[in-house]
């Protein structure tokens, strides 16, 4: 290969790094939001399968509500870590477990939420 075209190389590959760079640090909203939509939308599509065992009732009505809002208000820099989100979803899988979610259980949930936001 020779000097020159080794040299150029090195520089296309640089600004295409760079290039990427950028949009990454300052346009990840493009790729993140449309992300979020769909997981937004698998979440919703499969609340009433996974909890079809706990009576319907305004509580589990406003935790769903609660969390498709936590979803949609989540920020690239705000994403939870493993831990927040299993914590959340140990609250909700205790709260189902009786097959009734009672005010202070979605109290518990929503003060969660709103920390994990935070």
């Amino acid at each position: 290969m020779k000097p020159g075209c080794f040299l150029k190389s090195i520089i296309i590959l640089t600004i295409i790094v760079a290039a990427i760079a950028y949009i990454i640090q300052h346009k990840s909203g493009l790729f993140f939001n449309s992300g979020k939509k769909i997981f937004t939308e698998a979440f919703l599509d499969t609340w009433d399968d996974d909890l079809d065992y706990v009576r319907s009732s305004p509580e589990k009505n406003k935790l769903k509500d609660s969390l498709k809002v936590f979803l949609a208000s989540l920020k690239p820099q705000d994403i939870p870590d493993e831990k927040n989100i299993n914590r959340i979803a140990q609250l909700v899988r205790s709260a189902a477990a009786d097959s009734i979610i009672s005010d202070s259980e979605l109290e518990v949930i929503s003060n969660n939420l709103k920390l994990i936001k935070k």
